[in-house]
């Protein structure tokens, strides 16, 4: 017998509440299914459905074919319980296509002598509307044989017009009023009898697609049916799980630096945008978020292998070892960069967060680990439509002490900018769009990296007025200027100024580089008048960072530069 797992109260409830007598030994069942709930993933959704079923004692097979289209028939599980027990013996998925249903003859011939009617009245309002064309193309006609013209009427040269029956000028009131009123009611009769024409073509048009649909066949359905044997009467449920690659979810957040005389606070607001285009609409479901992606790359990959070769002609070298790579290991490698570019960083760092983490305090979501995936648990029951629109849902909110400070690299922008430096106490930050706000104001769109749980980490939040920094060029001379003796020296000197104006002390980190070099023939020394506080920052080689404290009113001048020498002869080139 199949393992059997208890369902939702409510699901048994209604089951009870609606069954119904059935014959013994009955061999089909039909039934419906709801969603229930559904776990998202960034590019996939594991969607549970529930059916109820009434069944008497013996064997019978529970058909349901109200499943999308669009599922992954492998993934397809199936469990149940019920008011006695029962067994699933077996589970079946196809799609079936629905036959054409002909019509009774009887209905038949009254859908053909209605189409026939409709036909007969179009005919008559076809007459109708030409016999009123006629009657205007007569109108116009006698109109411009009432009138008989000289050589110098308005009509022709300007003669006075003359009537050609009329035998006195107290006729014509009469004629034309006779002329225009059956102009009138042909104008009137033409547009009723094209009125009606269009309502008889829509008419015909929807007789005609349901004697049509009688004969052709519909739309393809899912159909599941599960197999089940008991030995007494049970009133029971089913819960249907399936993979689906219809749905998606991604992070979105608002982060807003709020700062204050004594105190600068850092809130986290966290949302999802959710989308599913299953075609069905997803009511009042119990939705989690999950940064797990189902039936992503599962083992290690054996290492691409070379043959060296001596190659006749140069240009079957492939990069400049002079290796060749075949179609097949050059195909395989890109494959494998494509994978590692397509990877939610989340899932790689997120090894390294606590096995038994303190869940965040968020009002709208439970956060929980599953090994190394976050899953998010909506708290609401929520509404998904089917056609794929976005609906956003809200995981929480945190409020983090923080620390602010400036930063600067004046050599491409001389601006400053304020930055939150803070530690994420929380559940991680998964990588998505945010929103900055700085004390209420909204600054724009950022993207946010992975930040694990006790990292800490900087948000930039603008530039900062009250900095004014500034990089100028003291010196720069080579040997061509006659500063040397040989031309194989140069040397360069900068200037980097920071000013505070404002009225708050601020850290201050300024950026700057200097050249760095791969060979031993060239000799690159630092000149400067304080040591950097960082060099090679961030693994990029020659970067440079000075963090100082500058205080109201302060003024911070730094002298830096290099001298660069390299063999005479040698021309130098710096990229």
């Amino acid at each position: 017998m199949t393992a059997l797992r208890l369902i939702s109260p409510r699901t048994l409830a209604a089951a009870l509440m609606t069954s119904v007598a059935l014959p013994a030994m009955a061999d089909t069942i039909d039934a419906s299914s709801d969603v229930a709930r559904a776990t998202v993933y960034p590019g996939a959704a594991a969607v549970t459905r529930e059916a109820r079923f009434v069944a008497p004692a013996g064997s019978h097979e529970i058909v349901l074919e109200d499943l999308p289209l669009r599922i992954e028939p492998d993934s397809l599980r199936v469990e149940g319980a019920g008011t006695a027990s029962f067994a699933i013996t077996g589970i079946s998925y196809r799609r079936k296509t629905r036959l054409p249903e002909p019509l009774p003859v009887a209905e038949r011939e009254a859908l053909e002598a209605e189409i026939r009617a409709l036909e007969w009245e179009r005919r008559s309002q076809k007459d109708l509307a030409t016999a009123a064309s006629d009657r205007i193309r007569y109108m116009e006609a006698f109109r411009k044989a009432t009138l008989q013209t000289g050589p110098s009427s308005p009509f022709a040269d300007g003669a006075p017009a003359t009537p050609r029956f009329l035998d006195n000028i107290e006729n014509w009131p009469e004629a034309w009023g006779m002329i225009t009123r059956e102009a009138v009611g042909a104008q009137d009769d033409l547009a009723a009898a094209e009125r009606r024409i269009e309502e008889l073509d829509e008419q015909l048009g929807e007789l005609l697609d349901r004697l049509a649909d009688t004969d052709r066949p519909g739309p393809p359905r899912s159909v599941l049916t599960v197999s089940i044997e008991t030995t007494g009467p049970v009133t029971g449920g089913l819960e249907i799980t399936y993979l689906t690659r219809q749905a998606n979810w991604s992070p979105l957040y608002d982060l807003r630096l709020d700062q204050e005389a004594d105190q600068k606070r850092l809130t986290v607001i966290r949302r999802a945008e959710v989308r599913q285009s299953t075609g069905e609409d997803w009511s009042d479901i119990k939705l989690s978020l999950s940064t797990a992606r189902p039936s992503g790359r599962l083992a290690a990959q054996e290492p691409p292998l070379a043959e060296a070769a001596i190659a006749p002609d140069r240009e079957e070298y492939d990069g400049a070892g002079g290796l060749v790579l075949s179609d097949a290991v050059r195909s395989k490698a890109q494959g494998a960069g494509e994978y590692a570019r397509n990877i939610l960083p989340a899932q790689e760092a997120l090894t390294e967060a606590p096995a038994a983490p303190e869940p965040a305090v968020q009002p709208s979501a439970l956060t929980r680990y599953e090994g190394a995936t976050i899953v998010f648990e909506i708290e609401t029951a929520l509404s998904l439509p089917g056609d794929g629109e976005v609906r956003q849902a809200l995981i929480g909110e945190t409020a983090i002490d923080t620390n602010t400070m400036i930063r600067a690299t004046p050599v491409v922008d001389e601006s400053a900018y304020l930055y939150a430096v803070y530690q994420n106490d929380a559940a991680p930050l998964l990588p998505g769009r945010a929103s900055l706000y700085r004390d209420g104001a909204y600054l724009g769109q950022h993207t946010l990296d992975y930040v694990a749980p006790g990292e800490k980490s900087a948000l930039p939040f603008g530039p900062m007025e009250s900095v004014v920094v500034k990089r100028s060029v003291k010196q720069k001379l080579s040997g061509e200027e006659g500063v040397f003796t040989t031309s194989n020296k140069e040397r360069s000197r900068f200037v980097l100024t920071a000013r505070n104006l404002g009225a708050d002390v601020q850290t201050v980190t300024l950026f700057d580089a200097l050249p760095y070099t791969e060979t031993d023939e060239i000799d690159i020394d630092l000149v400067t008048s304080a040591q950097p506080t960082e060099r090679d920052v961030d693994g990029r080689r020659g970067a440079l960072a000075w963090t100082f404290s500058l205080k109201p009113g302060a003024e911070r001048v730094i002298e830096f530069g290099y001298d660069i020498a390299w063999p005479d002869g040698q021309r130098l080139q710096v990229n």
